[in-house]
C-alpha cells in the first residue's frame, strides 16, 4: 500500500476554477451514439454538465464515430475535452461493424465508413509537422470546447523516446497536452521515463492493481485517469461493484493527482456517477 498523498485540490489540466464542479471526475463518451440513440445521448451529456462534470474523455471512434460531434454540439469553453489519436483495436472495429450494419435501431447514428475498414496508421503519422487528418477532424468537431489531453490510444508497444517527443510536440502545437491511454504494463517504466512531466496516464482500475510498487510510486507524482470502476474486470480484478468502488476510494487516497473516468448511457445513471465522484472527493 502506498502512503496517502491525497490533497484538497488534486492537480488537473488547467481549467476554470469552480467549487461546484467535480475536480476528480471525467465523463467518458465511449458508448454515446452507439449504445443509445442520439436524443438520449444529448440528454446524457446535459445531465453530465448539470452534475458537475466539465472534463470529458472522447475519441474519433467513440460512440460509433460520433461522440466528438455530439460533444461539439453542446460545447463551450467551460467544457474541457480530451481526445485521442490512433485507431481502435481490431476487435472494437468488428464490434462497431456488427452493431451498425446488423443491429442498428431507428434513429441510431451511422459511423463514418472509414472507421469500419481498417487501422488508419495514425501512429505512423506522429512525426509529421502538421496534425494528422484524424486530429484535424477532431479539432473541427470540438472547436467550441476547451482542449485537454491528446492521448495516444493503446499503443501496441513503447514507440521510443523520439516518437514520444514528436507526439508531445504534435499535442502542444494543437493546443493539447500529451497523454497515453492503455499502455502495456511492461512498457510503463519506459513511458514514465520519457513522457513529459505534465503527461496524463489513462489506466484501467485492474491495471493499477497489477503494477509494481516502483511504478506506482512514480505514478503517484503524475496525473492519472482511472477508468473501469463500474465495468467488468479485465483479468483477475474483483467482480462485485461494491468491491471495485472500494478500490477506487483507495486509489483516490493513494494517487493525489488521480481523476476517475465514469460514464452512463442513461441520465439517471449520470447523476449516480456524479454522486460517486463527489464521495471520492470528500
Amino acid at each position: 500500500m502506498l502512503p496517502s498523498r491525497a490533497s484538497a485540490d488534486p492537480a488537473q489540466p488547467a481549467g476554470i476554477a469552480d467549487p461546484v464542479r467535480l475536480k476528480r471526475g471525467v465523463f467518458g463518451t465511449a458508448s454515446l451514439g452507439s449504445k443509445c440513440a442520439p436524443d438520449i445521448a444529448r440528454q446524457v451529456l446535459r445531465q453530465a454538465i448539470a452534475s458537475g462534470f466539465h472534463q470529458f474523455d472522447t475519441a474519433p471512434f467513440y460512440g460509433a464515430g460520433h461522440a466528438e460531434r455530439l460533444l461539439g454540439e453542446l460545447g463551450d469553453e467551460g467544457m474541457r475535452v480530451s481526445t485521442k489519436f490512433g485507431s481502435p483495436r481490431p476487435s472494437r472495429l468488428r464490434f462497431m461493424a456488427v452493431r451498425v450494419l446488423r443491429g442498428r435501431r431507428p434513429g441510431d447514428l451511422v459511423p463514418p465508413p472509414a472507421l469500419l475498414v481498417s487501422r488508419d496508421g495514425e501512429f505512423d503519422c506522429a512525426a509529421q509537422r502538421r496534425p494528422p487528418a484524424q486530429l484535424s477532424a477532431s479539432m473541427a468537431a470540438l472547436s467550441k470546447c476547451a482542449q485537454g489531453f491528446l492521448f495516444a490510444h493503446s499503443p501496441p508497444r513503447f514507440p521510443g523516446a523520439a516518437a514520444v517527443s514528436a507526439w508531445s510536440d504534435l499535442a502542444r502545437s494543437s493546443g493539447y497536452v500529451l497523454g497515453v491511454s492503455g499502455p502495456r504494463n511492461e512498457d510503463m517504466e519506459a513511458w514514465l521515463e520519457v513522457a513529459p512531466a505534465d503527461a496524463c496516464f489513462q489506466l484501467h482500475l485492474d491495471t493499477l492493481e497489477s503494477l509494481t510498487d516502483p511504478v506506482l510510486d512514480r505514478l503517484a507524482r503524475r496525473t492519472v485517469w482511472i477508468h473501469g470502476i463500474f465495468s467488468p474486470p479485465t483479468g483477475a480484478g474483483p467482480t462485485h461493484a461494491a468491491d471495485r468502488q472500494k478500490l477506487a476510494h483507495r486509489w483516490a487516497a493513494d494517487l493525489a493527482q488521480a481523476a476517475f473516468v465514469v460514464t452512463s448511457t442513461r441520465p439517471e445513471g449520470v447523476a449516480r456517477a456524479g454522486a460517486f465522484v463527489r464521495e471520492l472527493e470528500g
